[in-house]
């Protein structure tokens, strides 16, 4: 089956053995898993052990771009940030925008998991879909647009391919940001708390790949329609995600749009893709 909107495996980081581990996903797995949200809530159930505290060492942190980030279109680079929440003790989503979910994908991965924790401050750096790990006590200190910026200058990168924490995150303020590029910033429920817990200042994301549209002809004629429509509308409000992103998905993947529009209900309790639509 050929491989559109997603590479096939998923990166656990290990920052306490300082290991890495990719995982292959099945394809029906992303028809079920498709991205964000639902990717990182299926890896917190199934690799959080029962009971363990949001900022504990075996607490996952999970980076999750959709299956439409990393196309060359505006709007669809978004990404997910998803950990236990150390204010509330339940999953938590962070949706932030920016480049970086496009850049993530160019690594060849779509999504990282991180476990554990680094015995000093330190940074992710994947460079055409090869992790390694970085000292980050030079930059320890500095706010989240600082070593953005420190890293960018460092790497000969765009600061839009870095998610950094500042000194609230660093210092596990439940309040904490996770900040993309130049202020994107990943929000709310404590997911910075939960990097900085890690010892995690930064992931780094150098790639020149890319990701394969089924109809690339169709797809952009598509996404010019919505953004046409949306410039037109009289009273501005945006579009209903229900209605452009199933769409946009039709266009990546190889999917009957009228039976994925007719069929799929968006419930938060049971949020998959139903199979059949996709073969």
């Amino acid at each position: 089956m050929s491989k559109f909107g997603y590479h096939g495996q998923v990166l656990h980081v290990d920052l306490t053995r300082r290991a890495f581990k990719p995982e292959t996903m099945a394809p029906e797995w992303y028809r079920t898993y498709a991205g964000g949200e639902l990717m990182g809530a299926y890896f917190l159930l199934r690799d959080t052990k029962k009971g363990v505290d949001a900022l504990a060492e075996e607490s996952l942190l999970v980076f999750a771009p959709g299956i439409i980030a990393g196309y060359d279109a505006p709007g669809l680079a978004q990404f997910t940030v998803a950990a236990r929440s150390p204010i509330t003790r339940e999953i938590a989503f962070a949706q932030c925008e920016g480049a970086f979910g496009r850049f993530l994908k160019a690594c060849g991965y779509d999504a990282v998991i991180f476990r554990g924790k680094a015995k000093t401050p330190a940074a992710l750096i994947i460079e055409d879909g090869v992790p390694r790990f970085a000292e980050a006590g030079w930059v320890w200190g500095n706010s989240a647009l600082e070593s953005a910026n420190l890293f960018a200058r460092a790497y000969g990168l765009r600061r839009e391919a870095i998610v950094s924490l500042g000194q609230a995150g660093e210092n596990g303020a439940r309040f904490a940001a996770i900040v993309s590029g130049a202020g994107n910033q990943a929000a709310g429920m404590g997911v910075g708390a939960v990097m900085g817990s890690k010892n995690l200042k930064a992931v780094v994301v150098i790639g020149t790949g890319g990701v394969k549209v089924n109809d690339i002809v169709n797809t952009t004629n598509r996404i010019m329609e919505i953004m046409r429509e949306d410039c037109m509308l009289e009273d501005r409000e945006p579009l209903h995600w229900e209605k452009s992103w199933p769409q946009l998905v039709c266009g990546v993947e190889e999917i009957n749009p009228t039976a994925l529009n007719r069929t799929l209900t968006w419930d938060m309790q049971s949020m998959s893709l139903p199979l059949h639509l996709f073969t």
